[in-house]
């Protein structure tokens, strides 16, 4: 008879369970009765296994409830949901922490080991047959989705993304947002080498969602290794006067050849103006719009200036203060400008100093590319309100 120890098995739950609710890909994972559900079980597994509230629980509570005060007296109006919802989730990720201990990062980046590998398994499947696997996801949709995407809460098939890897979660971008902080983890504070079978899984899948941010961002595990390469042997270090700028002149081939990295990047910042065009056009007639990121910062970017400090809170978008954002219609997705209108700049620095204070590496590199790593995701990817963005601040 198989013997499951308890904590381990609500360790991994609590883990599968932010990052279901992190990919909300699925109407059930989406809805607020699965989050608050959930929250409510964590909370009472939480506290048989810890039986007692922790001084670090009630300093969170009291910020959050200084955090409710200050943006309802700068804004004379709050919107207690969305306040309540990043409770949650940071709770959620403060509960995980206490219980897994020691073993956060092994069972982590074992859930995400297995969520790799069914992906790579059904990956092909949507070259063979689209059709049919959208059919089978289409079996699990509740409800129409307004991106006509189709998740069977292990896998998402989309039409708008026929050939990449979306994963478990919304798109591709967010499947590359989680793989890559994985990845990056699994080799530096587990210290898989970069050979391993779960650092090779983890790097094929990156590739197979083709990812602009998740490619690039191979930068920095890469740069580090290289680096550690060179200063590991004498002969090396030698030799680096050639590695290096091999190195450099093979990625910048790759780079310049793939059509998802070098026009994608210059397509997001080079035709800007273009793209402004197309946006007061949607305005004007009323019309749904995804827009860049560049874009999507550009136009909250006023909003910003008015209130830097701060920010504007948490239901920025929910209080009368969402008249300084962009038209409700116009879709971005740039992590950078949501995290400085909540919390402004204050908030931006705080967040990069709770992330580099409560990293688990054992060298000062590490840990500024670390930081470096998230808020370069973040970029591309809004992902600041979910659970999975507050498991690294504890």
């Amino acid at each position: 008879m198989i013997h499951i120890e308890p904590r381990k098995f609500f360790s991994y739950a609590i883990i599968l369970f932010i990052l279901l609710v992190t990919a909300s890909a699925n109407p059930v994972t989406t809805s607020k009765g699965f989050s608050i559900g959930g929250w409510i079980f964590f909370t009472g597994v939480y506290f048989y296994f810890e039986n007692l509230i922790k001084p670090k629980l009630i300093l969170l509570f009291g910020i959050f409830i200084a955090l409710l005060v200050f943006y309802y007296l700068q804004n004379n109006a709050i919107n207690t949901t969305t306040y309540i919802g990043l409770f949650i989730n940071i709770l959620l990720c403060y509960y995980c922490r206490d219980l897994t201990k020691e073993h956060f990062y092994d069972y982590f980046t074992n859930v995400m080991y297995v969520f790799a590998c069914i992906s790579l398994v059904i990956y092909p499947f949507q070259f063979i047959s689209f059709e049919t696997l959208y059919n089978i996801n289409n079996i699990f949709r509740l409800e129409v989705s307004e991106y006509d995407w189709v998740n069977s809460f292990i896998h998402t098939t989309t039409p708008i993304h026929k050939h990449r890897n979306a994963g478990f979660t919304w798109e591709p971008g967010g499947f590359a947002t989680i793989l890559t902080l994985t990845y990056f983890l699994n080799i530096f504070q587990r210290k898989e080498p970069l050979k391993s079978k779960k650092n090779i899984i983890f790097l094929i899948t990156l590739l197979t969602t083709q990812s602009t941010m998740g490619i690039t961002s191979l930068v920095f595990p890469f740069g580090i290794a290289l680096g550690d390469l060179i200063l590991s042997n004498k002969i090396y270090k030698q030799l680096s006067i050639i590695i290096i700028p091999t190195v450099i002149v093979i990625f910048s081939v790759i780079f310049f050849q793939v059509d998802f990295l070098y026009k994608k990047i210059v397509n997001e910042f080079g035709s800007l103006d273009v793209e402004m065009g197309h946006i007061n056009y949607a305005i004007e007639k009323d019309l749904r719009l995804d827009i860049s990121r560049s874009a999507s910062f550009a136009l909250d970017w006023p909003t910003i200036k008015e209130y830097p400090v701060l920010g504007l809170g948490v239901d920025y978008r929910t209080t009368s203060f969402h008249l300084f954002g962009y038209h409700d219609k116009l879709q971005g997705s740039c992590g950078w400008n949501n995290l400085l209108l909540r919390f402004g700049f204050i908030g931006f620095i705080f967040y990069a100093y709770l992330f580099y204070r409560f990293s688990d590496f054992s060298r000062r590199i590490e840990k500024i590319a670390w930081v470096l790593l998230i808020f370069y995701t973040l970029f591309t990817e809004e992902y600041s309100p979910t659970p999975f963005f507050h498991l690294f601040i504890f």
